[in-house]
């Protein structure tokens, strides 16, 4: 997979920590497990690379089939513009990558929330005895102080 990172935009859009464990759908992950957490763009989709250099490939063979390699050139140049018009609108999501090498993508629209997100979890994650419970609802844009089991459903 050279041209791309792993990373994995999480569907649920919940996020509740109890003590020193992260849950959000039906997954969890230990809070020691996390080597870095940040608010960044999502990152550039790499496939337009591929999509281009097959419908250029079908425009030069276009002269041997015309009607087949035509279609393909031009799906792959339309794909290919649809792609880069995406990367350049990009949005903001907040970033927990793990030391695994994973980063988990929770998109919001509002920065001054994610702020507030990032800094309750540089506190759950610098402090040792973490006996925290929240819920974080990037939908509603919520922090609420206790924790939410229907998180795991």
């Amino acid at each position: 997979m050279g041209l791309f990172k792993n990373n994995e935009e999480v569907e649920s859009r919940e996020l509740s920590v109890d003590k020193n464990v992260m849950y959000y759908g039906t997954s969890f992950i230990m809070i020691k497990n996390i080597s870095s957490i940040s608010i960044k763009k999502r990152p550039i989709n790499n496939t337009w690379i591929l999509a281009l250099i097959i419908g250029l490939l079908s425009l030069v063979c276009i002269q041997y089939k015309p009607s087949i390699l035509g279609g393909i050139a031009t799906l792959c140049l339309v794909y290919a513009t649809y792609i880069l018009i995406g990367n350049f609108d990009r949005k903001k999501d907040l970033n927990i990558s793990l030391n695994s090498g994973v980063s988990l993508l929770f998109p919001c629209e509002n920065k001054e929330f994610m702020d507030n997100v990032l800094k309750r979890l540089l506190e759950s994650v610098n402090n040792e005895k973490n006996n925290s419970k929240y819920t974080i609802n990037f939908e509603q844009c919520t922090i609420g102080e206790a924790f939410n089991s229907s998180t795991l459903s």
